[in-house]
């Protein structure tokens, strides 16, 4: 099936790895299947990258200022050309102090505590940023991300990766192939829905209307060495006719550090 395109960036030093998505067919309610989308087609050049992996709850008033530089960072990147994958994990351990976030996920909160354990960190807390897997602090500290963020940019890319990705309803099937990978490499590929909003009636954000930014709504992680996967990621149903895109990259489970990352719209 042919599907979205484009070239994964990879770190110096690191491994090429290919990743391919093609989405699967969603039967709806009437057994019909669901109309596919658009095939498009996407490539980007050798250069450096920073993924940007923010993680916050709904519940937490600290996190909306972290949500909007989160932003403020991806038009940055638009608007000077430098290549910024921006991911916004929504937490669950905020659910029980009186607002269930609507993009609450348990897979969330235990990639944070993965974090917490590489960064020797005793507990997990909101808004945490963290930066290609390296550098980790408040996601509201301005200065210390902009500095993070540079330095992240700074570094030479040298490899290039193809994904290719199509549609069906809210299914995306995804198919991964890897070259010579490290034994402790990991693939991630989400789902991330472009914008949300939410009008929060409890908790400590009450009476907000919050916009969120690049939420993932599901990912999925494996090892990279078994050489090639099939990927199946959903959407809630609500969300099959919106905008959402795919991100993908390739992570050292041992030291943390993201080799490479790529995205493409669906």
């Amino acid at each position: 099936m042919a599907g979205l395109k484009t070239r994964l960036i990879f770190g110096s030093g690191f491994v090429a790895m290919s990743i391919i998505a093609i989405a699967t067919f969603l039967r709806v309610a009437n057994g019909g299947p669901a109309m596919a989308g658009p095939v498009k087609e996407a490539k980007s050049k050798p250069a450096s990258f920073a993924v940007v992996e923010l993680y916050i709850s709904e519940g937490c008033s600290s996190c909306p200022p972290a949500e909007a530089k989160l932003r403020r960072i991806t038009q940055d990147a638009k608007s000077n050309g430098t290549t910024v994958f921006a991911l916004d994990f929504h937490i669950d351990y905020w659910d029980r102090l009186g607002w269930i976030d609507v993009a609450s996920n348990a897979s969330a909160t235990a990639r944070q505590n993965d974090y917490a354990h590489q960064f020797g960190n005793r507990s997990v807390y909101t808004p945490q940023m963290i930066i290609n897997g390296k550098a980790e602090f408040n996601g509201a500290d301005r200065a210390k991300s902009d500095f993070e963020l540079t330095s992240a940019l700074a570094a030479n890319a040298t490899g290039t990766i193809d994904v290719t990705a199509k549609r069906d309803g809210n299914v995306v099937h995804a198919n991964w192939t890897v070259t010579n990978a490290k034994d402790d490499d990991i693939v991630l590929v989400a789902i991330v829905r472009d914008d949300l909003t939410t009008q929060v009636k409890a908790g400590e954000n009450q009476g907000k209307t919050l916009h969120h930014f690049n939420v993932v709504r599901d990912f999925h992680t494996t090892d990279a060495i078994a050489a090639r996967g099939e990927v199946t990621l959903k959407l809630p149903i609500q969300d099959r006719d919106l905008p959402h895109h795919i991100v993908a990259f390739v992570q050292s489970r041992t030291t943390g550090l993201i080799h490479g990352a790529a995205s493409v719209s669906l």
